[in-house]
């Protein structure tokens, strides 16, 4: 997943391109995978298992396309700047993003190798998940938001 995450944010500098494609594909995957394991009844299985480290997970991956959308966006809208200041500016601002999905997605990790995989029950997994998720969420929408000077 570190390497999506990578992908999503580098593929910026093909103006978007790989960045969209990369974010469709995998939600195309992932519902396409649910779909299948629902066929056969086992969706809930599937379900339980991503609970603990979906939510930050996917967060990461959305962050990291949120975060390869701004490069393209430097390129193809650089504003009064020229593309070259304008792709520093954003690349700046997408680098601080992706500091913050690496560790991400190790915590997402540690949660999928550990917790993911053992006997806990649903309801402590479905715990860890929101528990996660609000940390990160908080953190990015409280804490995590630079200081913009009217």
């Amino acid at each position: 997943n570190v390497r999506v995450a990578i992908v999503l944010f580098a593929g910026g500098l093909t103006a978007g391109a790989l960045t969209i494609y990369g974010l469709a594909s995998n939600g195309a995957m992932l519902g396409t995978i649910f779909a299948v394991v629902q066929g056969y009844g086992l969706g809930g299985g599937l379900l339980a298992f991503i609970a603990g480290h979906g939510v930050l997970e996917l967060s990461a991956i959305f962050l990291s396309g949120g975060a390869g959308l701004r490069l393209a966006w430097a390129i193809l809208r650089p504003g009064e700047r020229s593309r070259r200041d304008a792709l520093r500016l954003g690349s700046a601002q997408a680098s601080r993003v992706m500091l913050l999905v690496i560790p991400v997605l190790g915590v997402a990790g540690l949660i999928e190798g550990f917790l993911s995989p053992s006997g806990a029950s649903d309801t402590v997994k479905a715990g860890v998940g929101v528990v996660t998720g609000i940390v990160l969420w908080g953190y990015i929408l409280l804490i995590g938001r630079s200081r913009v000077s009217a």
